[in-house]
């Protein structure tokens, strides 16, 4: 009895324990320089954004693609890339990706940053 007891104490106390490091979660909301000319958040934060501004809209077509992003306060960026490979890393943006763009003077793309990462709150999570 005395074994069973033990047991079920260790593995709830070790329940426990994973739940309160069970891993680091990211808040990113959108930040936008005109100035420098990029733009970065993700996605889940700019969609559960208390302002109704934040967002992240990317898109790809045959031959050509585009993000725009917008913050806090309306102000937005965005690029235009026909370059294959900033296409296929806009097409890659999911519901729990972060995103970053730099663009030219003239609007096109000059890089694009699309990550995945486990510490990205998930995109059924709303809010901060």
């Amino acid at each position: 009895m005395k074994l069973m007891t033990k047991t079920a104490l260790f593995a709830v106390l070790a329940a426990a324990a994973a739940t309160a490091y069970a891993g680091t979660r990211a808040q990113v909301q959108v930040q936008v320089n005109t100035t420098s000319r990029y733009a970065y958040g993700a996605m889940a934060d700019a969609r559960g954004s208390a302002d109704p501004y934040q967002q992240i809209s990317c898109n790809t077509n045959s031959g050509s693609g585009s993000c725009y992003l917008s913050n806090a306060t309306g102000v937005g960026g965005s690029c235009y890339t026909t370059n294959p490979a900033f296409i296929e890393l806009i097409r890659s943006i999911s519901a729990e990706s972060y995103v970053y763009i730099q663009w030219n003077a003239d609007g096109t793309c000059n890089y694009v940053l699309v990550q995945n990462a486990s510490f990205m709150k998930p995109g059924a999570v709303s809010g901060f």
